[in-house]
């Protein structure tokens, strides 16, 4: 048994939780999520290098650091929705978007697709069952 104190009752106080990403262009990368909707929400230089930057999707949001382009083990980003069919049509209908999953219905319930960015990073749109 641990002597350790649990956080769980503070479990409530936590309100979001928002993933950074390492990324070996933040300026392009942001470009590249604002290509297919996402909102920058910021951006900062150091020395005239594009250092960080911030992005939001509906209520999903994301940072970006510079960074190494990832290696093997690549975290995966799921956005969990309630128009996944729409999403998929429009961006089908883009330009440069490379989809690592077509939709379908997964085993586990609800209707998904994948797409890579330009970084290698998947994300992963879902609509769970009703």
């Amino acid at each position: 048994m641990s002597s350790r104190p649990s956080i769980a009752p503070l479990a409530d106080a936590i309100k979001k939780c928002v993933p950074m990403i390492s990324v070996p262009d933040v300026a392009a990368t942001l470009a590249w999520y604002a290509s297919i909707g996402f909102q920058e929400l910021n951006r900062f230089e150091e020395d005239g290098v594009v250092n960080f930057g911030m992005l939001s999707f509906g209520k999903a949001e994301l940072m970006l650091r510079q960074g190494e382009k990832p290696g093997t083990l690549i975290m995966s980003l799921w956005l969990y929705n309630d128009r996944v069919d729409d999403l998929y049509r429009l961006l089908k209908e883009g330009e440069g978007i490379e989809f690592v999953e077509e939709i379908y219905d997964p085993f586990y319930g609800g209707r998904q697709f994948g797409i890579r960015d330009l970084n290698g990073y998947h994300l992963y749109f879902l609509q769970p069952a009703a």
